[in-house]
């Protein structure tokens, strides 16, 4: 590239040698002024600065936009700027953003919860444990913060959609902010939020959850007879009182049960083959 120096003074270049430049070649203007053309006759100003002991060039806008008057008037403000350490580039960069930040809408948890899970539930097992992840949505957060911008949720937010259920089920609450903080992690990656995520330390706000000690209460040998010539008066449904002896007589598990279909029955060995995907071992 040609260069086309001048006396340092300002206010060196005129109208005609603008207009007669041919690039590539960079016009100097004086005080850190310059034109630049390309190889096409493309022309733009830059103005060289020196902020916080470092220099830099910065863009003022294509000649076509910007006169060399205006140019001037430009650097001039930008000069000064920076004696003061303001970098004028980057504060209308940063204005720019803002207002189309401001006019873009804004994406809201359950849409970052949609994203975010279109994912998560392929590494999930089938079944009920995929379903799990929207439910817990639906009935614990969305009443709370499913219409709110994901970027503007605060940790009181959390604090109130965990607190109903944070020490009555303890399991239930923790799952909750362990899944609504992935949501706020996976947001702050794709650039939709830039404050941390609002879960932590609502735990230390909330306390140690403790749940209940002990196992699921069972019923004596010695008392299962008896249950099966009371079950018939039992307040449950038909159905449930068929499943529950289906149960009693395999050992089965209750969810290979209520899920069984007729397909997986041979009736003429007397054969009930559970699918791997209903085992908890996921083997048949």
């Amino acid at each position: 590239m040609t260069v086309i120096k001048r006396e340092r003074a300002a206010h060196r270049l005129s109208a005609l040698e603008i207009r007669k430049a041919v690039g590539p070649c960079k016009l100097e203007d004086g005080e850190g002024l310059r034109l630049l053309v390309d190889e096409v006759g493309n022309k733009r100003w830059v103005v060289r600065i020196t902020i916080g002991g470092r220099r830099a060039n910065k863009g003022l806008g294509s000649l076509s936009t910007v006169p060399l008057a205006m140019a001037r008037e430009k650097a001039a403000a930008m000069r000064k700027a920076a004696r003061q350490g303001v970098d004028l580039a980057k504060e209308r960069r940063d204005a720019q953003r803002a207002v189309v930040e401001a006019a873009a809408p804004k994406m809201t948890f359950q849409e970052a919860f949609e994203v975010y899970y279109a994912d998560k539930k392929l590494q999930l097992k089938d079944g009920r444990y995929r379903l799990e992840w929207p439910r817990s949505m639906r009935q614990h957060v969305y009443p709370y913060i499913g219409d709110r911008p994901v970027a503007d949720i605060t940790p009181p937010e959390i604090i109130e959609l965990l607190r109903p259920i944070w020490n009555s089920r303890p399991e239930t609450g923790r799952k909750i902010r362990q899944r609504v903080h992935a949501v706020f992690e996976a947001a702050i990656v794709v650039g939709k939020r830039l404050a941390a995520s609002p879960c932590v330390g609502v735990s230390q706000v909330l306390g140690k959850s403790r749940p209940r000690a002990g196992h699921r209460p069972s019923m004596p040998y010695a008392q299962v007879a008896a249950f099966f010539d009371r079950m018939p008066t039992l307040p449950s449904t038909p159905a449930t009182k068929l499943a529950l002896n289906f149960i009693l007589f395999t050992c089965c598990r209750s969810l290979e049960v209520r899920g069984a279909q007729w397909s997986e029955v041979d009736m003429t060995a007397s054969e009930w083959t559970v699918p791997s995907c209903r085992m908890k071992g996921k083997v048949a």
